[in-house]
């Protein structure tokens, strides 16, 4: 399933579709499930712009691809 960038409209709060917490203000990196398109038809939630998410999604690739930290390496056993 494609994932799109979905944000709360202005001025509103809405839950995760798993209730862990709340759609955050920049908008998250989510599948696009019958639980969003409600949220989205209903005026609650919108779809970020391509650009957006693709910035997004750049973005979490650069997390993902970060370096570990100096020290972070195991020494090979000898």
């Amino acid at each position: 399933m494609n994932e799109e960038l979905i944000k709360p409209a202005p001025g509103l709060s809405v839950r995760l579709e798993d209730g862990s917490g709340f759609l955050p203000a920049a908008g998250k990196l989510l599948p696009l499930t019958s639980y969003w398109r409600r949220r989205i038809g209903d005026g609650d939630a919108e779809l970020g712009t391509d650009q957006e998410r693709d910035a997004a999604i750049a973005q979490r690739l650069a997390d993902t691809e970060a370096p570990a930290p100096a020290g972070a390496t195991k020494k090979a056993k000898e």
